[in-house]
């Protein structure tokens, strides 16, 4: 997945997504200065949770993923790999419905169109 790509939200089920499906959209925690906070190697992010969006939105990834804790987001009973800290990329995507960024894990988005602008000549 990359910046620019159309997407559709989906619950993950692996099958169609009704619409009266809610998907949890998340969003980076921020310091004072609206920077976003980054665990002490600076490589792992920190999220909260913001909320739902309904299944089969649409809408653009808006910017490159970030890396967070799998227990950050994930919702059913989570527990740790045995090897260390599992990892879970979470990308941003500007929603045409809401006309605002959402937070989601690959396991909840489809590509419904590469990144038109990369296919135009110039």
């Amino acid at each position: 997945m990359a910046q620019g790509d159309r997407v559709m939200i989906v619950d993950g089920s692996g099958v169609i997504s009704s619409t009266d499906s809610m998907v949890l959209a998340f969003q980076p925690r921020r310091d004072p200065q609206g920077e976003m906070v980054w665990d002490r190697t600076g490589t792992i992010a920190s999220v909260q949770r913001v909320g739902g969006v309904k299944a089969r939105s649409t809408g653009t990834i808006a910017g490159p993923a970030i890396r967070v804790r799998k227990e950050e987001v994930v919702t059913e009973e989570y527990t740790a790999g045995f090897g260390g800290q599992d990892l879970l990329e979470l990308y941003p995507v500007f929603l045409d419905t809401y006309q605002q960024i959402g937070w989601f894990p690959s396991g909840n988005m489809r590509i419904v169109m590469g990144n038109t602008d990369l296919d135009r000549k110039e």
